[in-house]
């Protein structure tokens, strides 16, 4: 009946930036519960051994000095997204950013039929 349980009763799992996953700039990051909710950002800064973060939020405005870890405290959780199974911890290249696609085969896990068997058929 502690807060572990009310944790456990969330649907998706918080990992917390400096305790669960190191503070690493990149990170997709949200405020943990009980600060206020900001939205998504991207770690752009790491200090103080991973003690603290710069946050850039994708509504426009930068955190400074986030504590990850700096005197026991932790403001910072990884962005699960809001999609089943979650979204990369990492910043996503967006598809339109991707090399043109024309002349190269759709990777095995694309094609039809059960995975492998292309290319065991071609042996």
């Amino acid at each position: 009946e502690g807060s572990a349980e009310g944790w456990r009763a969330e649907e998706k799992m918080v990992r917390v930036v400096g305790q669960d996953v190191p503070a690493s700039v990149g990170l997709r990051v949200r405020m943990m519960a009980g600060f206020k909710d900001q939205g998504s950002g991207t770690v752009t800064n790491v200090f103080a051994d991973g003690g603290y973060c710069s946050v850039a939020w994708d509504e426009g405005h930068v955190d400074k000095v986030l504590f990850t870890g700096q005197q026991g405290d932790y403001y910072l959780q990884i962005d699960e997204g809001d999609r089943p199974g979650g979204a990369p911890a990492a910043p996503v290249i967006p598809d339109d950013a991707a090399p043109a696609k024309g002349d190269q085969p759709p990777p095995a896990s694309q094609q039809p039929g059960p995975p492998g068997v292309a290319a065991r058929d071609q042996q």
